[in-house]
């Protein structure tokens, strides 16, 4: 069975109902990488801030690191020109076509990028009157004209639901129009027992009612999706928004469709961006060698013909004519001599045995950088990048205690609120460093007993992932209860600030020391980077210990990753630097070793 590759219609509409909850951020940057983009917004849903953009493929939210080129593309710079810092104030579908629009407004005015998830796919970029500025692709079809200064059209379907009685064309069509191909159009038509290749003009009210009832359903149970991923034979082959029946392959449930776009499309994405950097490589490599090539013709040469040269380079430095000089650069040195039909450049001050030897080191020079090349193609085929599968915990930062225990802490506001709101049970430990501004700790108890190494290091975590290590304290006060005490909203009368929890009863406290541990450990039959208390590092396969200090965490990062890469050994494995920083705690630190 062939891996899908693109959305359908009903997808993209929950897509867009999604993402509007985005409007009202402020685009940060876009980026043009490779066959993709990606915009990175001022805030999104929990950590996921960047929209990543795969023309003809997918959409979706995404909080992993992903390498922006150095040096922006034309159109990168082109449409950060024009909506760099512009606010985001709607996302919408055009009909139920597969087309995003992003609508964003500044004072520069209004501009709308629209996403085509259709055919081989386009960004098109218009101003408020919808006609097109730039476009990351410039075509001609036979009813709209993708060009500069054209108004941008979208083949539009000619039914909706309402008017389904008079299509006079096969269901599967119908069915096509109104946003829903496979594979739920396998669900519809399996559901209703209709053959797809029947008219619908030849139905009868019943099996028109009947039809009609049956997209209404599949389009309410969009409203609520239930994401899976289906495989077969251990690999991916295919998606949808709810579960559905006909589909008997083996599947993976997400409790969010942004995170099961990022899952399945991510692969994609990663192949193209292999591919381009191994293309690049190995073009690089191979004009290297050419080159030496010809500097190593060029040394021959000379020497085949070491009189004759000699004779004409004694001419060049008298000032004296020859017929053999082609130009001479007296500010460069050089003169270009032709001699049997070929043209070479010298340096008139040496003699011809030096300007030979001259062209043998630049060619020796440019072996070395294909080598170099070839050393690093080898390198990334030994060096295991550092990844894994996405779980639902990965939204917040969390350790394995030594208990055995999963002890779950929020990244900012919105996940503490998703961790409590969502994660948390009554028989939980909720933990919080005893000032304002830090991470809510969950301990998942699942009514397991527990000793106080557990208490220790959630309360630990709790003082590492707050104000304290900002403000470089080296012990803090933490206190926990159990989840049942925490409310969501205080008693009448009382006000607490947005993004806090009311406490009831009685608090137990613990005063316990900043300091983390960062290191590599096996979880799932996964490698992951996490940080942890220095009491659950036994837990790690390699790790350091830091504290609060005086060096920036993005100068420690390039210490961190070397000093790790190193202790994994004969596991040669590459980390990102993005995943480490995620792992510290926010503020300067020291590395303990």
């Amino acid at each position: 069975m062939e891996r899908r590759s693109s959305l359908t219609g009903i997808e993209i509409k929950a897509i867009v109902d999604y993402l509007s909850q985005i409007t009202g951020s402020y685009l940060k940057n876009f980026y043009h990488v490779g066959e993709f983009f990606t915009m990175s917004f001022s805030h999104g849903i929990g950590s996921r801030k960047e929209l990543v953009i795969l023309p003809g493929k997918s959409i979706f939210l995404t909080d992993r690191g992903i390498e922006k080129p150095e040096v922006p593309s034309k159109l990168a710079m082109a449409v950060r020109r024009r909506i760099k810092g512009s606010r985001l104030v709607e996302v919408s579908q055009i009909g139920m076509e597969r087309v995003v629009s992003l609508l964003f407004s500044s004072e520069k005015g209004k501009f709308s990028v629209n996403i085509e998830i259709f055919g081989r796919g386009n960004l098109v970029l218009t101003n408020e009157d919808g006609i097109i500025e730039l476009a990351s692709s410039y075509r001609k079809f036979r009813d709209r004209e993708i060009e500069r200064g054209k108004p941008y059209l979208v083949p539009k379907s000619k039914f909706d639901l309402d008017s389904i009685e008079q299509m006079d064309i096969e269901i599967w069509k119908a069915l096509t129009s109104l946003g829903i191909g496979p594979p739920y159009m396998n669900e519809v038509l399996g559901n209703t027992g209709l053959d797809p290749m029947r008219k619908l003009s030849e139905m009868s009210e019943e099996e028109i009612s009947f039809l009609k009832k049956e997209i209404l359903n599949l389009y309410n149970a969009m409203r609520n999706p239930t994401p899976v991923i289906y495989l077969q034979d251990g690999n991916y082959i295919d998606f949808s928004f709810i579960k559905l029946n006909y589909m008997k392959s083996n599947y993976k449930e997400f409790d969010d469709i942004m995170r099961m776009l990022e899952e399945y499309f991510w692969g994609f994405l990663e192949e193209k961006k292999g591919e381009k950097r191994e293309e690049s490589l190995e073009k690089a490599r191979n004009r290297y060698l050419e080159e030496a090539k010809r500097m190593r013709e060029m040394g021959d040469f000379i020497f085949s013909n070491i009189p004759a040269l000699d004779l004409i380079l004694d001419k060049v430095r008298k000032g004296l004519d020859d017929q053999a000089v082609m130009k001479i650069d007296r500010s460069r040195r050089s003169v270009v001599i032709s001699l049997n039909n070929i043209e070479i450049e010298l340096d008139y001050t040496l003699n011809a045995v030096k300007n030979a030897q001259k062209y043998y080191e630049m060619a020796k020079k440019l072996e070395r950088k294909a080598e170099g090349i070839e050393r690093i193609k080898e390198e990334k085929e030994e060096r295991e990048v550092l990844t894994y599968r996405k779980r639902w915990y990965d939204d917040f930062r969390w350790f394995i205690s030594s208990d055995g225990l999963m002890v779950l802490a929020g990244r900012d506001r919105n996940t503490n609120r998703i961790l409590v709101n969502k994660h948390m049970e009554d028989d939980d430990l909720f933990f919080h460093v005893d000032m304002p501004g830090g991470a809510v700790v969950i301990v998942k108890c699942h009514g397991k007993s527990f000793g106080d190494a557990t208490i220790e290091e959630a309360a630990v975590f709790a003082a590492c992932f707050s104000r304290a290590w900002r403000e470089k304290l080296s012990s803090a006060d933490v206190y926990y209860v159990r989840g049942e005490q925490v409310r969501k909203h205080p008693p009448p009368g009382m006000f607490i600030p947005k993004g806090s929890f009311f406490i009831e009863g009685k608090r137990e406290y613990r005063r316990v020391d900043l300091r983390l541990s960062i290191g590599i450990i096996r979880h799932e039959d996964e490698l992951r980077l996490i940080s942890s208390p220095p009491s659950a590092s036994w837990r790690m396969i390699a790790h350091l210990n830091i504290r609060p200090g005086n060096i920036t965490r993005e100068k420690a990062v390039q210490v961190i990753k070397k000093e790790l890469e190193r202790r994994m050994g004969g596991m040669k494995l590459s980390l990102d630097p993005k995943e480490i920083i995620r792992a510290m705690p926010p503020g300067d630190v020291e590395i303990e070793g």
